[in-house]
């Protein structure tokens, strides 16, 4: 679809090639796409039937395949910030790191976070926490999780982070409600007509000497470390239904108990991953502001940066904007909110203000964008890509939902690629019957509504 799209351009709407961005999800994919576009436009080239004029405008865009804009979404932005860089405040020479760069980048400055919050006087009472409540900053097994795993996701995600600076300091540890759950324990056996009912004994004997017991701790500290390795309380076995008002609700300030001692400790290591991840928060946005400086970028600060040019460079968008006739977009249900900003912002006219405005507030011309996807494969979210954007990119510049008795309106219109090529005509009709089934409507946000496939392939032939 992508490459008859662009051919049309070429020979219908006499655009030129260099005037057509294409981008898609993989180097690979980009360089395929290049070379059967090269491929159809030499087979028109070959065609007796092609005429002067279109054979001269095939001729053209052969010539200008190497020159043209079809490659990943963080290669388009990187051409674009090597052009226009400098009015952001970019150096003029630009480097992107590759992923085994970028990994050795993340690794020392993870190595120099630790070593400089271990050797802050200020951060001892933190890290000496950090310790007592088994928040780790390093794994001590494989598949452990730990801080180094959330100071990844930080990286991916830098753009996102803000600069508010760490808590002024810890705050002190509270086990009231624990505490009273305790209290609440012992209040209950007041209740119990049988001393020698066996849950009685149960809590008399053992349950509330060893809570008694962790609580008479006075070091914060030491009850952190206890409280973490107490584990459960458990109910027991007995508690004859005679023996108490409610024997049910005696029990369940058992569960009282452990919800106190795990929201205590929820508290306790809520504050600490604050602290952790403020002062993480701001190595991640300082490494970032040092690479801008120094123009070595990672593939999210193209993406990043990219969208701040063209959101706050109205002259550089204007010149954009006139240059690509069209942008072509592959792989679309993997597409992620800079992806679509970008490409709406370069579809879009250079106005005063828009760079305030949101995506879908833009208003591209129609014939701008062109789209290919597929919901039903949308599973990149920890990319940031989500369907709930992809439907509502489709929505927007799609002209509505695609219903079939639903007329597109002004702004564009959905084309279905419903034939299947490699599939035999029983097994289509089989997948059709079970999803059309099982995904009858669109839940927004969730899921698309199946579309049926046409066979392109009998079954004549087949051997049973």
């Amino acid at each position: 679809a992508l490459v008859e799209r662009i051919v049309h351009l070429v020979l219908d709407e006499r655009v030129q090639l260099r005037s057509v961005a294409a981008i898609t999800f993989t180097e690979a994919a980009a360089a395929e796409l290049r070379t059967r576009i090269r491929a159809r436009l030499e087979q028109v080239a070959r065609d007796p039937d092609t005429g002067p004029v279109q054979r001269a405008l095939v001729t053209a865009a052969i010539e200008e395949t190497d020159l043209a804009a079809f490659s990943t979404l963080h290669g388009f932005a990187f051409r674009l910030l090597s052009e226009f860089g400098m009015e952001i405040g970019l150096p003029p020479a630009l480097a992107v790191r590759d992923e085994v760069a970028s990994a050795l980048a993340r690794e020392e400055r993870w190595e120099r976070f630790v070593d400089e919050l271990h050797a802050d006087r200020a951060a001892e009472a933190l890290m000496i926490r950090a310790a007592a409540l088994n928040v780790p900053l390093e794994p001590t097994y494989p598949g452990h999780q730990t801080m180094r795993e959330v100071a990844d996701r930080l990286d991916q995600d830098w753009d996102r982070l803000s600069d508010t600076p760490p808590p002024a300091e810890l705050r002190p540890f509270d086990d009231r409600p624990l505490r009273e759950a305790v209290s609440m324990l012992r209040r209950g056996q007041a209740d119990c007509s049988d001393p020698a009912d066996k849950f009685f004994r149960h809590v008399e004997d053992n349950l509330l000497p060893s809570l008694d017991a962790l609580l008479a701790v006075d070091d914060d500290l030491r009850r952190m470390r206890l409280l973490i390795a107490f584990g459960d309380v458990k109910k027991g076995g007995g508690g004859k239904a005679a023996n108490w008002p409610d024997v049910k609700a005696a029990k369940a300030v058992v569960d009282e108990i452990n919800a106190a001692k795990d929201a205590t400790l929820g508290r306790a290591i809520d504050d600490v991953l604050a602290h952790l991840l403020a002062r993480m928060s701001t190595l991640v946005r300082e490494s970032a502001r040092e690479r801008r400086a120094s123009g070595a970028l990672e593939f999210q600060d193209l993406l990043v940066l990219g969208r701040e040019l063209l959101a706050t460079k109205p002259d550089v968008r204007a010149a954009l904007h006139e240059r690509y006739h069209c942008l072509l977009l592959d792989e679309f249900q993997d597409t992620d909110p800079t992806q679509i900003e970008l490409a709406a912002l370069i579809a879009s006219p250079a106005t005063d203000g828009v760079e305030t405005r949101r995506w879908d507030e833009l208003d591209p011309p129609d014939g701008k964008l062109f789209f290919v996807g597929d919901p039903k494969q949308s599973i990149y979210r920890f990319r940031r890509a989500d369907i709930e954007l992809f439907l509502a990119a489709r929505d927007r510049f799609g002209g509505g939902t695609g219903d079939d008795d639903a007329p597109p309106d002004e702004h564009g219109a959905i084309a279905r690629l419903s034939t299947n090529f490699r599939t035999v005509e029983p097994i289509v009709a089989a997948v059709n019957a079970l999803f059309a089934e099982e995904m009858p409507e669109e839940r927004a946000g969730q899921q698309p509504r199946y579309e049926p496939l046409d066979a392109f392939r009998s079954a004549s032939g087949l051997v049973d």
